[in-house]
């Protein structure tokens, strides 16, 4: 689903890990089967992280944090 999601933005996907520093801009939650996630877009790359539903005040906006061991991503 990355490679599809990467041709239809044309931008590089980046996979991320527990311990991870994130940054970029939350720009739209997807549906995957394994569950729902939030595109975080850079200028030439995105990733995907779990969506957590205070995301969406931030949508459209920088966003930053660390992918943690419970589900998501700690914003700041």
């Amino acid at each position: 689903m990355a490679a599809t999601i990467a041709e239809e933005m044309g931008k590089a996907f980046r996979n991320i890990v527990k311990g991870d520093q994130i940054e970029g801009v939350y720009t739209k939650p997807v549906e995957l089967v394994s569950g729902k996630y939030a595109v975080i877009e850079k200028s030439k790359e995105f990733s995907l992280v779990p969506w957590r539903s205070v995301l969406e005040r931030s949508k459209g906006k920088m966003v930053s944090g660390v992918i943690g061991k419970k589900r998501g991503m700690g914003i700041s």
